[in-house]
C-alpha cells in the first residue's frame, strides 16, 4: 500500500466519524459542514478506487471541487448566523441578513473576476491548466472566508459574552481547517503537479485528520448549552451595531477598489 492511499484511508475514516459526531450532536448547527466533508469524503473513496492520474478522477475533481468550496462558505456563514444568538439579541437587531449578503455578493464578484481572469487561456485546456483555475479560485475563496472569520472575532470582541463552548471550538477548528486548505492550495502553486505533489497531499491528508479528530473529541453535547448570559447595555447595543456597520462598509471599500 503506497504512502498517498495510507493517508487517504486515514482522513477518510477521521472525516466519516466526524460527520457522524457532528450531526449526533446538531443536525442544525452544524448541517452545511458535515455536507462539506461528506462531499470530501466522497471524493476520497473515489480515489482510492481510481487512477489519480486518469481522465475519470479529474473528471470528478472538476465537477466536485467547486461545490467543496460553495460548502467552505456556507460552513462560515453556518458560523457567523450563530453569533447573535450569543448575545441574547434579536436578529434583526445587528441587521445579520445585511452582513452576510455583503460577503455573499464580495464572493460571487472576487470568483467572477477570477473566472474572467482565467478564461483568458486559448485552446483546449490540458489538465495542469484545469486545475490552475480551480486552484485560483480556491484561493480566492478561501482568502474570503478567512477575512469572514476575521471579521467575525473582532466583532464579537467588542463586546465579550460567554459563548457556547462547542461554537468556540467549531469556530477555532473551522479556522484552522480553512488556513490548512489555503495553505496546501498555495504550496501545490509552487511545488505543481508532480512527485512534490503527493508529498504535500500527505502533509494536509495528515494534519485534516487531526482537525477532524478534534471535532470528533472535543465536542460535546453539553457543549450546545448557553452559559449563563448578561443583559447588554443600550451602550453595547449600539457599539454593536457600530461594529456591524464598520465591516459591511470595509467590504464595500474593498470591492470599490
Amino acid at each position: 500500500m503506497s504512502l498517498l492511499k495510507a493517508t487517504t484511508i486515514l482522513l477518510a475514516l477521521t472525516q466519516g466519524a466526524a460527520i457522524v459526531r457532528l450531526l449526533s450532536i446538531s443536525v442544525r448547527h452544524y448541517r452545511w459542514f458535515a455536507a462539506t466533508i461528506f462531499l470530501s469524503l466522497g471524493v476520497n473513496v473515489a480515489l482510492l478506487m481510481m487512477d489519480v492520474n486518469g481522465a475519470p478522477y479529474l473528471h470528478l475533481w472538476l465537477i466536485s471541487y467547486p461545490l467543496y468550496l460553495v460548502g467552505i462558505v456556507a460552513g462560515g456563514l453556518e458560523i457567523l448566523s450563530r453569533i447573535p444568538d450569543q448575545y441574547a439579541i434579536p436578529r434583526q437587531q445587528l441587521n445579520r441578513q445585511r452582513l452576510i449578503t455583503t460577503f455573499q455578493v464580495a464572493l460571487l464578484i472576487a470568483v467572477t473576476s477570477a473566472i474572467v481572469e482565467i478564461s483568458g487561456v486559448t485552446g483546449l485546456p490540458t489538465r495542469e491548466v484545469w486545475i490552475r483555475r480551480l486552484l485560483l479560485v480556491s484561493r480566492v475563496t478561501t482568502f474570503l472566508i478567512a477575512l469572514l472569520l476575521l471579521f467575525a472575532e473582532r466583532f464579537v470582541s467588542l463586546v465579550p459574552v460567554p459563548f457556547q463552548r462547542n461554537l468556540l471550538i467549531h469556530a477555532r477548528l473551522f479556522g484552522a481547517w480553512v488556513m490548512l486548505n489555503s495553505v496546501s492550495v498555495l504550496v501545490d502553486n509552487f511545488v505543481g503537479y508532480g512527485p512534490k505533489w503527493s508529498l504535500v497531499a500527505n502533509g494536509t491528508s495528515i494534519a485534516a485528520s487531526i482537525l477532524f479528530l478534534g471535532w470528533v473529541f472535543l465536542l460535546k453535547p453539553k457543549g450546545e448549552d448557553f452559559p449563563e448570559r448578561r443583559q447588554l447595555t443600550s451602550d453595547e447595543e449600539t457599539r454593536l451595531r457600530q461594529r456591524r456597520q464598520e465591516m459591511v462598509s470595509a467590504v464595500r471599500r474593498a470591492l470599490s477598489r
